[in-house]
């Protein structure tokens, strides 16, 4: 995957929040003038598809949320390559808002050095993204992140790795621990496997747990499990009215 150029947190001000990249003082002025000046289309913008803007050598793509406008410079090399990308800057700017709330953000629009912190979030996110499209498997984690990414019903994703035992990329709401998955990923499915061959039915490809917040879907390809969150209510649309019921009710 070709690297990020450059990217930026903007205030909807197009006052620059956060930056990491190459470009220098003076250019920095003119994206965030650029992007300052496209605010007369911001909710003509957010009712659109539009999320990306292509200039002759560069290529922005957008993301904005809340009182913030995450921006990734990129030359993408495929149409993978660029769904992956306004990923990354939907991500990063979720992340940015979860790092710092809207009265900070306001507080301080015109004190970059208080958001200096996000670096070490930006450098997870990203090296993460990155390792997941180098690995043989490029095409399907990024069919089905991207899938999972763009479908208003799923609320987050895990990639995990069967055989490594470990996750390869994840985007799940802030108030769900990872080391969830981390601890039943790969014995989830080994026990399937099991009950599989127990009952002489073929071990099963497909789960769907019921947590107390979210419902977890999960199938098996190869070595590797997508795991996708998806609110209550929406297995409720399809389930028995007694299965969606609160857990404490039951």
């Amino acid at each position: 995957m070709t690297e990020i150029r450059n990217f930026w947190v903007l205030s909807r001000n197009g006052i620059p929040l956060f930056f990491h990249g190459r470009k220098d003082a003076s250019s920095q002025i003119v994206i965030s003038g650029f992007f300052a000046a496209i605010q007369i289309l911001i909710e003509s913008l957010e009712q659109s598809q539009l999320n990306k803007i292509e200039l002759k050598n560069n290529t922005y793509f957008y993301y904005l949320t809340g009182p913030i406008i995450s921006v990734i410079e990129a030359d993408p090399k495929d149409e993978i390559e660029s769904q992956v990308y306004q990923i990354i800057a939907q991500r990063l700017g979720r992340a940015f808002l979860v790092m710092f709330s809207q009265d900070i953000i306001a507080k301080n629009e015109n004190n970059s050095s208080k958001f200096r912190y996000f670096l070490s979030e930006y450098e997870k996110i990203t090296a993460e993204v990155e390792s997941m499209l180098t690995q043989s498997h490029r095409e399907f984690l990024s069919e089905y992140f991207v899938q999972a990414a763009k479908d208003e019903n799923v609320l987050g994703a895990v990639v995990y790795d069967l055989e490594r035992d470990e996750i390869l990329s994840s985007d799940i709401p802030p108030d769900y621990d990872l080391e969830d998955f981390e601890s039943f990923g790969s014995m989830l499915f080994a026990f399937l496997g099991r009950l599989g061959k127990t009952l002489n039915t073929g071990a099963p490809n497909e789960v769907l747990i019921r947590c107390q917040k979210y419902w977890i879907g999960g199938f098996k390809k190869g070595p590797l499990a997508i795991f996708m969150l998806f609110d209550l209510e929406y297995f409720g649309k399809v389930l028995p009215e007694f299965v969606n019921a609160p857990l404490r009710e039951l």
